[in-house]
Parts: C-alpha cells; structure tokens; sequence
C-alpha cells in the first residue's frame, strides 16, 4: 500500500488486533523515494512528504517488529539518508552493484532542439523494419516532448501498434496495455516515448536502446532509467542526448559534470557514486564500455566506435559545424570567460528578485553557466552572430554576447567582410562589379561610409 494510504484509511488497519499479532514486518520497496519524493528542499515542499515520515510506523507496532528498506538505485549518501530517515540504527546492509556491464554508455551531442529532426532516423528504421525493429525507449524530459514525438511518428507510420507514449496522465488502460508489451520480448510496441512515470517496478523485456533527450535530474534517475535495456544479458546500448536547449532543465551538478566529462570512463563515473570501493570491472572490452573507452580501444572490430544512434543532418544544422576561424590564447579566453559572467551578473541585477529564486539564476539571466563555458571553449569558431545563435542557447541576449566576444577576441578571418555584408550588400555588390584596379578604393570608400553611418 502507498505511504498515503498507510496514513489514511491504513491507520487503523495497523492499530488493529488482527494486524498487531500477524504483522511479521515492514518493508518499505522503493525506498530512496524517501529521499526523492518524501523530504523538502531549499525551495520547494516535498512531493509526497508521507514517505519522509514511514518512521511514524515503528510507533505503531512491536518494537521487534524488523524494518527492510529495498531500493535498486541509491547512492552512498541516499542510503545513510534513508537510514536516517527510519530511524534505523543498527541495520544488516546487503549490497549489490548496479553495474550492468552488458550496457554501453554514451554522450551524443546534437546541434538541433526539433525532436523530430533528433529522431528522423530512428523513424524511418521503424516504418521500415516494423516489428523486427530493436525495442527502443526514449525518456524524456516533459509531457509536451512526448507528445511531439509520438506525432511526428504518428505523421509517417500508419501501424500505431509499433509507437506508444507513456507519462503521468496517460489513461490508465492505456498504460496497462504499454506495460503488457513490455512484459513481451515480442511485443508489438517498439519505439516508447516515456517521462520518469515509466519507471519503478517495469518488467521490461527485450529492450536494446534506451535513449534520454537530455540529462535526467541525477545520477540515480539516469542509472534506473538506463538500466531498463539488456535485462537479458544481452549487449544493450544507453545513449544520452544533448539537444540545443537541454540546459534550461533541472540538473544536479553531478550529472552535469557527466554530460561534459571527456576524459573518464562513463561507466567508472556513474559507479562511484553507488559504491565505496571500485569495483566497476576492468575486463569489459573498452569498445563495449563506453564512448570515452572506445576511443582509446585499439581493437579491429568494425563497429568498435560507433554509437547506436543515427542522427540525419537538417540543411540547418549542417551549417552548425564548426570550424577553427581565430587564433584565441588561453589569456584571451579567460578574458572572455570573465567578461561574459560580468555580463551575466548584469542581466541578473536586471531582473526581479523572486524570479531569481524561483527559477535560478540559469534560467532568470537566460545566459547558463554551462554554455558560458562551452562557448569560451569554443570561441576560435564562432565567426558570425548566426552562428552564435544556432550552435548555442542564450535566450535572447545572443547579440549581447556576440558584442562581448567581438570585443575580447581578435578579429575571425570572415568578420569584417560578414559585418560589411550585413550593413550594405548593395555595396557589397557594387565592390564586386568593379574593375580589379578600383577594387581597394572602392572597399576603404564603403567602410569610411558605413564609419559614418553608424556615428550619425
């Protein structure tokens, strides 16, 4: 029964006689909900503040009585949390690993926020292969994300058997028929589009792809979502993508840090927040592991570096990809860096007080620290204020920081004439029609007029 139902109509059922001498134990499933849903932040109420207070339920009965707590996924400090929280003093911890060494972890990074760009490929697989198509999950971030996608799958595949969306409003026959599938390893439903809702207690069979359209709240979601593929054993593949925008969502600074890790072994890093000593084994095939891992396999096998996700190039982001347009020194870039958090902490000062403690600073300045870090990272690229804009997400202060970097940085090879062009095309155009020997003049003539212009 849920934590609510215990502290309503349970109440009297555990104060009963009939309870009080067959009750042989508490056992409280799913417990880092605890923690999760059961407590208050800095800033908001609890979700289900009736799982912080199941300790209450020792009140009731024997004090022999034992209490288990069960949890798949929780991290060192979730479980001293969890103790806590039940009061738990001297308990018998029995521990296992959550890593799954069948699955391979990966980061992919796709210039694009239109989920059906993100996932044509994927689409098309599914029109074509039907129900031999490889049971894939997408978890994403909001009801509205799953919605897009299931209608823009719904566009080309007339079989609406092989997609399926599942969330917390979904009609609950609905679901009962999602999860009837998934029980299936030769369910008709291929292709899920999911939030969390799709989460504890799943039987899921056959899954070999599970894709997150952005990083999850913290490494714990991201572990028991992931974990959903290769519960046969199996090779499975998890692959987290970071879309244009993925930043403006709630992320703990751990998982943070995963997204934009570039050097540790993906699985070694989810693992060390679940275990005390390292135990994540070192005899997986580094191509099996993870991306990180795979770069540096020196193994011959064809796929050894490829990722299970297709991603088709729009004519827009196709112009996203980058390239080396400025020499920019590391003392240069600091400059940059301190200029654009100047920048920002202008903007800040800018803007209401309660937005900026309902919403973060993130999300109230509109300038995230994490593509102020990437941009910096980036910046010997960036040679036009359009392509600022589409590599980049800045809500509305991209001309702000696009003067910024104009300012700070050494001229791109491209800006004058990119700037020139803006201004006067027409004069662009007359440059071009003239006679190689008037060329120069012609040039010098038309900056010294756009000099003027802009004074005046």
């Amino acid at each position: 029964m849920s934590p609510e139902t215990v502290f309503g109509r349970g109440f009297k059922l555990l104060d009963s006689s009939f309870v009080k001498e067959n009750l042989c134990a508490i056992v409280v499933d799913e417990s880092h909900c605890i923690v999760k849903w059961g407590q208050n932040s800095d800033r908001l109420k609890a979700f289900r503040s009736e799982y912080g207070r199941l300790a209450e339920l020792r009140s009731m009965v024997p004090s022999q009585i034992p209490v288990v707590a069960l949890t798949a996924t929780s991290t060192i400090a979730t479980r001293k949390n969890i103790l806590t929280s039940l009061t738990m003093t001297q308990p018998a911890l029995i521990t296992l690993s959550p890593d799954r060494k069948n699955i391979k972890y990966s980061v992919m990074d796709v210039p694009e926020s239109d989920t059906s760009c993100i996932f044509a490929e994927l689409c098309n697989e599914l029109k074509r292969d039907g129900r031999q198509t490889a049971r894939t999950i997408i978890f994403a971030r909001s009801h509205n994300q799953c919605s897009d996608l299931y209608k823009s799958f719904k566009k080309k595949i007339n079989d609406v058997n092989l997609f399926a969306m599942f969330h917390l409003t979904t009609e609950d026959c609905r679901k009962e028929e999602v999860l009837k599938s998934f029980g299936d390893e030769n369910g008709s439903i291929r292709v899920l589009f999911a939030t969390m809702a799709f989460g504890m207690g799943v039987n899921c069979r056959g899954v070999r792809r599970v894709y997150h359209l952005g990083p999850p709240e913290d490494i714990e979601d991201y572990v028991q979502e992931s974990g959903r593929v290769g519960r046969d054993g199996e090779d499975s593949h998890a692959v987290l993508i970071l879309f244009k925008g993925w930043n403006r969502c709630k992320v703990s600074p751990k998982m943070k840090e995963y997204v934009k890790n570039e050097e540790i072994c993906r699985r070694k890093f989810l693992m060390e927040t679940f275990e005390e000593d390292d135990r994540t084994s070192c005899k997986i095939i580094p191509h099996s592991c993870c991306d990180i891992c795979a770069q540096k396999c020196e193994c011959r096998v064809d796929d050894a570096h490829t990722i299970p996700f297709k991603y088709c190039d729009t004519v827009q982001s196709q112009s996203q990809h980058m390239t080396t347009c400025r020499d920019v020194s590391d003392e240069e870039r600091e400059v940059l860096l301190d200029q654009l958090l100047l920048l920002r902490g202008e903007v800040l000062a800018r803007v209401s007080g309660a937005g900026y403690t309902l919403a973060g600073a993130d999300v109230t300045s509109g300038i995230p620290i994490s593509e102020v870090e990437a941009l910096v990272k980036n910046c010997d690229k960036i040679d036009s204020l359009s392509t600022l804009c589409n590599r980049f997400s800045f809500f509305g202060h991209e001309e702000e920081i696009w003067i910024v970097l104009e300012d700070t940085l050494p001229p791109s090879q491209t800006s004058q004439s990119i700037a020139l062009q803006e201004l006067h095309p027409t004069v662009i155009d007359d440059i071009i029609d003239t006679d190689e020997s008037d060329t120069n003049d012609e040039y010098a003539e038309a900056v010294l007029m756009s000099d003027a212009e802009s004074d005046n």
